[in-house]
C-alpha cells in the first residue's frame, strides 16, 4: 500500500471519528435540554457561570465611549489605545481592533498618551 493511500485512509478515519463525536454531543445536548424542560426548570434562569461574567463597570476617568466603539490593542500589551497613530503603538507589528467593552473586560487599561490626547480635545 502506498504512503499516500495510507495517509488518505488515516485522514478519512479521523474525519469520520470527528463526525461521530459531533453527532453524539448533539444527541447528548438534546437529551439534557429535554430532561431539564421536563423537570420544570426554567431555562431562562442564570447559572453561576453566567453571573460571573456580568459586565465589569467602566473605571472612572475613562473617555465617554460606547461599549461597541473600537479601540486598539496588541496581542501581548496591557493597554488599549484610542488612536492607531499612538506613539506607544509605533513599534507594534500587529495592531488589533476590538470593542471598548472587550478591552476593559480583558483587563486592558487606557494608554496614558491616548488619555492626554483625548482630554486635549
Amino acid at each position: 500500500m502506498s504512503h499516500r493511500r495510507l495517509q488518505s485512509i488515516c485522514v478519512i478515519g479521523v474525519l469520520l471519528i470527528a463526525f461521530i463525536a459531533v453527532i453524539a454531543i448533539g444527541i447528548g445536548q438534546g437529551i439534557h435540554e429535554r430532561s431539564v424542560a421536563e423537570a420544570g426548570a426554567e431555562l431562562e434562569e442564570k447559572t453561576p457561570w453566567e453571573e460571573a461574567v456580568e459586565q465589569k463597570p467602566i473605571p472612572e476617568g475613562y473617555p465617554q465611549l460606547q461599549d461597541s466603539d473600537i479601540v486598539y490593542v496588541t496581542a501581548s500589551g496591557a493597554k488599549f489605545h484610542l488612536y492607531t497613530d499612538c506613539s506607544s503603538l509605533s513599534r507594534s507589528k500587529t495592531i488589533i481592533g476590538q470593542t471598548f467593552r472587550d478591552a476593559v473586560e480583558n483587563g486592558k487599561e487606557l494608554c496614558s498618551f491616548c488619555k492626554k490626547r483625548y482630554n486635549r480635545k
